[in-house]
C-alpha cells in the first residue's frame, strides 16, 4: 500500500485502543469488560473493544485496523465506517455471549466487520489471508469468505480462548450492512486495482 496516512476514524479508534491499554496496566479494568450480563450494563458492548489481553493482541488488531479501517474508510465516508466498527463490535459480543457466555475483550469483532464490509464493497482489493504463520494477498472476494469460514468452523470445534464467534458475528453484521448500504445507498467506489495492499 503506497499511502500510510491515517482516516480521522481510524486513527481515533487506534489512539482508544493505545490509551485503553495502557490504562489496563496500572487500572482494574474489569468492569468494562464483555460479560454475559451485558443487559444490565450495556456500556460493556464497546467498552470491551478497546481493551486487549496482551501486547500481541493488542498489535495484531492495531495492525489489521490501519488495513481495514484506512481502506473503507477512504473508499466510503467517516461516518459509515463509524458505524460499521460499532455494530460490528457489538454484533461480535452478542454472538459470543450466546455461544460461549463468558467475558471477553479485544476490538477482533469490529476487525472483522471491517473485512466483511471490505468483501462486499471491494471485492478486487488484495488483502492479507492467513495462511498457517504466513499470509498471502488475494482478493477480498475469495479472502473474506474464506477467513469467515475459518471462524464458524474454529467457533465449533476449538477451546484456544480466542473468540471466533465473535469475528464471525462481525463479519457477518459488516458483510449484510455493505450489501445493503451497496445496493441503495453508494453510487460509486474508487478502483483500486492498482493500489493493491502488498504493491
Amino acid at each position: 500500500m503506497s499511502d500510510f496516512n491515517f482516516g480521522k476514524i481510524t486513527g481515533t479508534m487506534i489512539i482508544l485502543c493505545i490509551v485503553g491499554f495502557i490504562l489496563q496496566q496500572f487500572i482494574d479494568m474489569s468492569t468494562l469488560y464483555f460479560s454475559p450480563d451485558y443487559l444490565t450494563k450495556p456500556w460493556v458492548l464497546i467498552t470491551s473493544l478497546f481493551l486487549h489481553a496482551n501486547v500481541i493482541h493488542l498489535a495484531y488488531n492495531l495492525y489489521a485496523l490501519f488495513i481495514f479501517g484506512n481502506v473503507l474508510e477512504k473508499n466510503t465516508n467517516q461516518k459509515f465506517t463509524l458505524t460499521i466498527i460499532l455494530l460490528g463490535g457489538i454484533s461480535g459480543n452478542i454472538l459470543f455471549s450466546i455461544i460461549s457466555p463468558s467475558n471477553a475483550i479485544g476490538f477482533s469483532g469490529a476487525i472483522y466487520a471491517l473485512m466483511g464490509s471490505v468483501t462486499i464493497l471491494l471485492p478486487n482489493l488484495k488483502i492479507p489471508l492467513p495462511l498457517g504463520f504466513i499470509a498471502v494477498p488475494a482478493k477480498a472476494w475469495f479472502a473474506g469468505p474464506v477467513m469467515a469460514l475459518g471462524e464458524l468452523l474454529l467457533s465449533i470445534t476449538s477451546f484456544d480462548n480466542i473468540a471466533h464467534s465473535a469475528h464471525l458475528g462481525g463479519f457477518a453484521l459488516g458483510f449484510i450492512m455493505s450489501w445493503f448500504w451497496k445496493k441503495y445507498y453508494y453510487q460509486s467506489i474508487t478502483s483500486l486495482s492498482a493500489r493493491e495492499l502488498h504493491d
